[in-house]
């Protein structure tokens, strides 16, 4: 899957594109890592990771079709932002939702398109929710996504719970209607980057 979309008019010189990423491909995710600041890799990571461990690189990397897959946003060839999302055990259409994308183009919508990437092919696979582990300091991004209804964990008030129709472009058609699982409730909550999982084991630096 590769999709081209255009920079802001100030910048139509330059394109996206978003490619799927293959098992063991690591030099995006060593790249845009390279392009976090400290402060985007406590929010994407949960602490502030100052370089990306052997355990946590394979884990990254064990992209698996219809299990964990992975989307790249490029700019002229060179990674600028990654989306994954990774099948959660014994919940078959829930899947765990990551992003991160390099300081530079931060704020000019590459995190919208990953994510609707994402959405696609989750859709695609039979996921209907994305689960993400959030961090309250992402204020920008909060306040970005405060009106959208998604579920916060009774018992981890930092798990939230998201529609994945939710990530798809306005234009899409949003037909479904989300029915929120016992275990959460529902909050206009603010949502932040996530952290990933191994296997259930969420990924620390």
């Amino acid at each position: 899957m590769a999709v081209r979309s255009a920079f802001p008019p100030h910048e139509r010189s330059r394109s996206v594109r978003i490619r799927t990423l293959h098992h063991a491909e690591d030099e995006p995710l060593r790249q845009v890592f390279a392009g976090l600041s400290q402060r985007s890799r406590l929010l994407r990571y949960h602490s502030a990771v100052p370089a990306l461990s052997s355990s946590m690189v394979a884990a990254l990397v064990n992209i698996r079709p219809g299990h964990h897959v992975a989307f790249a946003a490029e700019i002229d060839g060179e990674p600028v932002g990654i989306v994954r999302w990774i099948r959660l055990p014994g919940r078959p259409a829930h899947a765990e939702l990551a992003a991160e994308v390099v300081d530079a183009v931060q704020g000019r919508g590459l995190g919208r398109q990953l994510a609707a990437a994402a959405a696609r092919s989750a859709l695609a696979a039979g996921i209907g929710w994305f689960t993400l582990w959030v961090n309250a300091d992402n204020v920008a991004l909060r306040q970005r996504l405060r009106a959208v209804n998604a579920g916060v964990a009774v018992d981890d008030p930092d798990e939230f719970h998201l529609p994945v129709t939710t990530l798809l472009p306005v234009s899409r058609d949003r037909t479904i209607t989300p029915v929120v699982p016992p275990r959460f409730s529902v909050d206009p909550v603010s949502l932040t980057r996530v952290r990933v999982r191994d296997g259930g084991r969420r990924l620390r630096g």
